[in-house]
C-alpha cells in the first residue's frame, strides 16, 4: 500500500489508496440435501487522486506488480477527463475508540461441517410441520478485511464477520405454486435468530394452507410484516441519499427541519452500533462514522452524505461513504438503519382490523419511478385479515400508494416486533390505515 501511495503522491496532489479481502466459505442445500460447498478468497485496490482539482479513479483484483503500474496509469488518464473534485481527502483521524464487536472470533473459525448442521436443524424442523415443502438453502461465512490510507494523513484497518442463513420454501399443488423464503444475517451464528427465521417460514405456509376471495375493493387497512413494509421505506431511503439531494431527484430535498411524517416516525442511521454488520470506527473513506437521526419525530433532520455529496450540497458530512467493491468509486449509503417500533404487538394490531390484508412481500419492489415514492404492486404473498383473525391466503391482488402520504396521513401504527433484515436494518410492522386494493 505505502509503495502504491508513494507513486501516486510523486504525480498528483492528494491520494488514496483502499484494500479490500474477503474469505468465504459456502454450503447451498437442493430440495433438502446437500448439493456442495465451496470456498473462495479475493482481494483488490482501488486508487483516487486530485490533481489540478479533478478527481480520478482505478480499481483493480489484479495485485501484480505489472497490473499495479497499469493501475496508476489508469488512474491519471481518468484525471484527465474526470469531474472536478470539489473537495480534499480526509486528514488524520482521532483514534476509533471502542470495539464495536463487528468481527467475532468465534465466527472466523466456522467450518462448512458447522453451517451443514445449521442446515440441517432448519430443514428438520420446518419439515416437521411441513413435510410437502421442497428447502433450498445457502449458508454462508464472510470476513472481510480493509485498509485505507491517504497522502492527507488518513488511516484505518477494520475487519468484520459475518453469517448469513437464506431459506427457500417451495409448495406446488396441482396449478399453485407458492414459494416463499426466509432467514437472517449476522456478526454470528445466532441460534435464537435461526429459530425465528424457521417459525417466520413455518407460519406463513400455514397461514397459506387456506385460499380466500377478495370480498371487497378500494381503500382497506394493510398491515405490513417487517419485511414486507420495505415496500413503503424503500422510496424514503432512497430520498434521504445524499446523492439524491446532489441530483434534485428527492422530493424531500429542501423540507429539512419540516414535519414531513407522523410524529411516531423515527428512522436514524448508526454507524457505530455493537454487533451490526453495518458498524465500523470510519466509513470508507475515512471519516468516523456517528449515529444520525434522519428523521426525529415524524422532522426531517438530515441527509446521509459521502464527501462529494455534502460538498456538492452545501451539508456536512455524515461518515456514510460506502464503496460498493474495489471496482466503484464510494457513494452515500446507510450503515446500519434503525426504524423506531411501536407499543402494541402484532395480534393487538390484527384485531383492530375488521377487513384487510396482511402482507409479506410483493413482485416487482423497487422497480418504476420509486424515488417519488408512488408503488402499485402485485402481492407476493398476502393473507385475508377477517375480524382480526388471518383466515387463509389471497392471490391476484395489487396494492397502490405513496409512501409519503403513508407516513404523513394513513400511519395505523407501527409494531412492537422488529425484525433485523441483511444484518444492518431493523424494522417494525407496519399498519396503514387505508391504501387502494384491488384484484378478482
Amino acid at each position: 500500500m505505502s509503495s502504491l501511495l508513494e507513486r501516486l503522491a510523486s504525480k498528483t496532489q492528494q491520494a488514496e489508496v483502499y484494500e479490500s479481502r474477503s474469505d468465504t466459505i459456502e454450503v447451498t442445500f437442493t430440495n433438502g440435501a446437500v448439493k456442495g460447498a465451496l470456498a473462495r478468497e479475493s482481494s483488490g485496490v482501488a486508487i483516487r487522486a486530485i490533481r489540478d482539482g479533478k478527481l480520478g479513479f482505478a480499481g483493480s483484483t489484479d495485485r501484480t506488480e505489472k497490473a499495479e503500474a497499469r493501475l496508476v496509469e489508469n488512474l491519471l488518464n481518468s484525471i484527465s477527463v474526470g469531474d472536478k473534485a470539489g473537495f480534499s481527502f480526509p486528514g488524520k483521524q482521532p483514534p476509533g475508540g471502542r470495539d464495536l464487536g463487528s468481527y467475532d472470533e468465534k465466527t472466523a473459525k466456522v467450518t462448512p461441517q458447522d453451517l451443514v448442521a445449521m442446515g440441517e436443524r432448519a430443514i428438520a424442523a420446518i419439515k416437521e410441520r411441513h413435510p410437502d415443502l421442497a428447502l433450498d438453502l445457502k449458508l454462508r461465512r464472510s470476513i472481510v478485511e480493509s485498509k485505507l490510507e491517504s497522502s492527507t494523513g488518513a488511516r484505518f484497518e477494520d475487519r468484520g464477520t459475518a453469517i448469513s442463513v437464506s431459506i427457500d420454501g417451495n409448495r406446488t399443488q396441482e396449478n399453485d405454486v407458492l414459494l416463499e423464503d426466509d432467514g437472517y444475517t449476522s456478526v454470528a451464528p445466532d441460534e435464537k435468530e435461526l429459530d425465528l427465521a424457521i417459525a417466520r417460514l413455518i407460519q406463513k405456509f400455514e397461514w397459506a394452507k387456506q385460499d380466500q376471495k377478495l370480498e371487497r375493493t378500494g381503500m382497506l387497512p394493510v398491515y405490513f410484516s417487517p419485511s414486507g413494509s420495505f415496500l413503503v421505506w424503500g422510496p424514503i431511503f432512497q430520498g434521504l441519499s445524499g446523492k439524491a439531494v446532489q441530483t434534485g431527484t428527492s422530493p424531500i430535498r429542501e423540507k429539512r427541519g419540516q414535519a414531513i411524517f407522523d410524529p411516531r416516525v423515527e428512522l436514524v442511521d448508526d454507524g457505530v452500533h455493537p454487533r451490526m454488520l453495518g458498524s465500523s470506527p470510519y466509513d470508507d473513506e475515512g471519516l468516523p462514522r456517528r449515529r444520525n437521526v434522519l428523521i426525529g419525530d415524524g422532522v426531517l433532520r438530515s441527509f446521509v452524505h459521502d464527501l462529494k455529496t455534502s460538498h456538492a450540497t452545501g451539508q456536512d458530512p455524515t461518515g456514510n461513504g460506502e464503496r460498493p467493491g474495489v471496482l466503484g468509486q464510494p457513494g452515500p449509503g446507510f450503515s446500519n438503519v434503525f426504524i423506531r417500533p411501536g407499543k402494541r404487538p402484532e395480534k393487538e394490531l390484527l384485531r383492530s382490523i375488521d377487513y384487510g390484508l396482511y402482507v409479506e412481500g410483493v413482485i416487482g419492489m423497487g422497480q418504476g419511478n420509486t424515488i417519488s415514492g408512488a408503488f402499485s404492486n402485485t402481492v407476493n404473498l398476502a393473507y385475508i385479515v377477517k375480524r382480526g383473525e388471518i383466515v387463509g391466503r389471497v392471490k391476484d391482488v395489487s396494492i397502490a400508494g405513496n409512501a409519503y402520504e403513508v407516513l404523513k396521513d394513513r400511519l395505523g401504527d407501527l409494531g412492537a416486533e422488529v425484525q433485523t433484515s441483511s444484518g444492518s436494518t431493523r424494522m417494525p410492522a407496519l399498519l396503514v390505515s387505508a391504501l387502494s386494493v384491488v384484484g378478482k
